[in-house]
């Protein structure tokens, strides 16, 4: 082990070492890699010597990465459409910085500490592209946390000519929303793990993939669901016994 030192958020990259600490070469790719080092989930393997990708938008963020790590750099945002977009800065939570115009994201930002919006453009292109112009057609474990645009990223990444093991994908809406699983569903991947916010998939025939792994990711999510939409119904006096 290069050191002892993990970096992720919800611990993935302890996970991912070890599901992986026996392969010396790998390749992985974070789309949204804010400073490169806070909450990242390939810096730790950059240092045991894998090949690592980052997609990062922001211009500042990106001399950032580029200041500390050896790593590729993509300043460019992953869509599903090739272009510029207007890509919208949270001042003071730069974590929270969406291509997405959502308000219910934007009550968040300002609940967090935000000190206002920033609108910048940025170039967009698909993850397919961005990959194959780095010669990448295989990926040991990707990682997407791009605030709400997870499924418009996804869809510009084609599954059939990238091959990937481990995708690491942020969903916000702990469950409610299945746009993203059930895109990955239909290219055989099957989600297998949670950790914080972030779903784990990887294809239904990977010895990561059992009935137990399974069932302990999917029935905590299903009961967070139900819970969810029968909380307005529930009677004030319940809520509070």
């Amino acid at each position: 082990m290069a050191d002892d030192k993990f970096y992720a958020q919800f611990g993935e990259d302890k996970i991912l070492y070890d599901i992986f600490k026996n392969m010396q070469h790998g390749i992985c790719v974070e789309v949204g890699g804010y400073d490169g080092v806070t909450g990242s989930n390939t810096y730790f393997f950059e240092k045991l010597g894998w090949q690592c990708l980052v997609i990062e938008p922001m211009p500042e963020y990106c001399k950032k990465i580029r200041a500390v790590r050896n790593c590729d750099v993509a300043e460019i945002a992953a869509s599903d459409t090739k272009g510029e977009v207007v890509f919208h800065v949270a001042e003071g939570v730069e974590t929270l910085s969406t291509i997405e115009e959502d308000t219910k994201h934007f009550e968040r930002i300002n609940k967090e500490g935000g000190t206002g919006i920033n609108k910048i453009q940025v170039k967009t292109d698909l993850l397919t592209n961005i990959l194959l112009e780095r010669g990448i057609d295989r990926v040991d474990f990707l990682t997407l946390d791009v605030e709400w645009h997870e499924l418009r990223a996804l869809k510009g990444l084609s599954l059939d000519r990238i091959q990937i093991r481990l995708l690491i994908v942020e969903d916000a809406s702990f469950g409610r929303d299945r746009g993203v699983k059930n895109f990955l569903k239909d290219h055989s991947y099957v989600r297998f793990k949670r950790t914080g916010c972030n779903d784990w998939y990887t294809k239904k025939d990977d010895p990561l993939v059992t009935w137990w792994s399974v069932i302990a990711t999917e029935v905590p999510i299903f009961l967070y669901v139900v819970k969810q939409k029968i909380k307005p119904f529930v009677p004030r006096w319940l809520k509070r016994s």
